[in-house]
């Protein structure tokens, strides 16, 4: 049916983009049932929070303390039900930047 030609070409790929360590993850994860997947994710998802196992370049990097567009609600919206003034969201920026 080539399913393991397939397998082993994926495994390839992962092999050139990551190296061999990836491959024998992945070699690894795929003998392991749902249940075991879902433990193996926690783990690895775990452990990229110790500082003693991640790369010393972090992915996230901090943001500049000037710009505070970051604070913003996402899924906040303005009232409907009154008008909101400039006054109250003076009041509510200045609650906010305390």
């Amino acid at each position: 049916m080539g399913w393991e030609e397939t397998n082993i070409f994926a495994l390839d790929h992962e092999n050139s983009c990551f190296g061999e360590s990836a491959r024998e993850m992945l070699s690894n994860f795929q003998k392991l049932n749902e249940s075991g997947q879902k433990e193996a994710l926690k783990r690895v998802s775990e452990m990229v929070h110790i500082p003693q196992y991640t790369k010393a370049d972090p992915v996230v990097r901090p943001l500049h303390s000037e710009s505070r567009s970051y604070l913003q609600p996402v899924a906040a919206h303005e009232r409907t039900d009154i008008e909101v003034t400039e006054e109250m969201r003076q009041h509510d920026d200045a609650f906010f930047d305390e």
